[in-house]
């Protein structure tokens, strides 16, 4: 009875690439007549399966498809004690000057690809139809990415401008837009806990087993959670700390991993660099 890993169509290169070196079954959809797993992993996916798995799941469906609303899981991890940015829904925007700017955002997105900038009222009331909820902007000093698993932080990255003539919309810092991740530096123990802990907790209010929570450091210090990824685009040794930890759970040997000779970056990832690189970034 064969482990099996079920991923989203938008999460399918990295789950391909899991699913490979792990040797186990998978697809981006569920197959009839599929032998009943032992363990499923779902790696962004929150499809329904036939059959139960016989001892049991790696982030249930409820979980990712609570984490993949993102209205509804940033209200859960406010409730949780969990700072985020200021909350609107479109009909409940204060009419207050200070709250701007405000950034419309819809349910489901990817990569900041839905973001719209309103500076002022008018662009709330213009917008209303195109976003389902408005978040505040906060001024960052820093943004991080916390890979978290059942309290355990397995890596901590930090997203930085390292092609300045790639921006073009500075509210936006994605990979189309000159972002990348790279290895922590400079940061203390103290912030670095505060850090980690928002994410780890972001993860287990969600009720998930694991994700890759994006958090702030604004310009006042605090940390504030953007969303969790149930399946995160991972660079190569990202990549490493989740197929490790996979392996642990499933009792799949070291030497029954399907490591490729080339660990190239994947497409639909910001690549996290290697430390001795960093230099060259700046």
């Amino acid at each position: 009875m064969p482990h099996r890993i079920l991923y989203s169509p938008a999460t399918s290169v990295t789950g391909q690439r899991i699913r490979d070196i792990l040797g186990i079954p998978g697809s981006s959809r569920p197959v009839n007549g599929a032998q009943r797993p032992e363990i499923l992993i779902r790696w962004g996916s929150a499809e329904r399966v036939a059959h139960r798995p016989s001892r049991g799941v790696i982030n249930n469906r409820g979980a990712v498809a609570l984490a993949s609303n993102k209205l509804i899981s940033l209200q859960a991890m406010s409730q949780g004690h969990v700072r985020i940015p200021p909350l609107y829904l479109p009909d409940a925007v204060p009419r207050v000057a200070t709250i701007f700017p405000l950034l419309g955002r819809r349910i489901t997105h990817r990569q900041g690809a839905d973001i719209i900038l309103c500076m002022q009222r008018s662009d709330v009331v213009r917008n209303r139809g195109n976003v389902d909820f408005f978040t505040g902007y906060i001024p960052v000093a820093r943004e991080f990415r916390v890979h978290a698993f059942r309290g355990e932080v397995l890596k901590l990255s930090e997203k930085v401008l390292t092609e300045a003539e790639e921006i073009n919309m500075p509210w936006v810092r994605n990979f189309e837009n000159g972002h990348t991740f790279r290895n922590i530096r400079n940061l203390t123990p103290r912030v670095q806990r505060r850090i980690e802990d928002a994410g780890v907790s972001a993860v287990e209010i969600l009720g998930l087993d694991f994700g890759a929570a994006d958090v702030l450091l604004g310009d006042d210090e605090n940390t504030y959670v953007l969303e969790v990824n149930t399946g995160p685009g991972l660079a190569d040794n990202s990549l490493e700390v989740y197929v490790q930890k996979f392996a642990e759970l499933l009792e799949i040997p070291e030497d029954r991993l399907h490591w490729p000779d080339d660990m190239g970056e994947d497409d639909d990832a910001m690549p996290d660099v290697p430390e001795d690189e960093l230099e060259n970034m700046f």
